[in-house]
């Protein structure tokens, strides 16, 4: 590359990637996070509305008797 590129340059672009893929590696972590907690919450909607349709169930069947 010789006198045509300067090292002010390279250093910019090295830096640029450096950044780049540390930025991307921070990203995925945090959606790697936000997918477990994610996933967390939607257990615990689903194992609430479970409990609540059954305790439903139950009061209907008092009803009826």
């Amino acid at each position: 590359y010789g006198p045509t590129v300067k090292a002010e340059s390279v250093k910019k672009l090295v830096d640029s990637v450096v950044n780049f893929q540390v930025r991307t590696r921070e990203i995925i972590n945090e959606m790697r996070v936000l997918a477990t907690r994610n996933s967390e919450e939607i257990r615990e909607a689903v194992e609430d509305g479970k409990k609540r349709m059954a305790r439903l169930a139950s009061e209907g069947e008092l009803l009826l008797n």
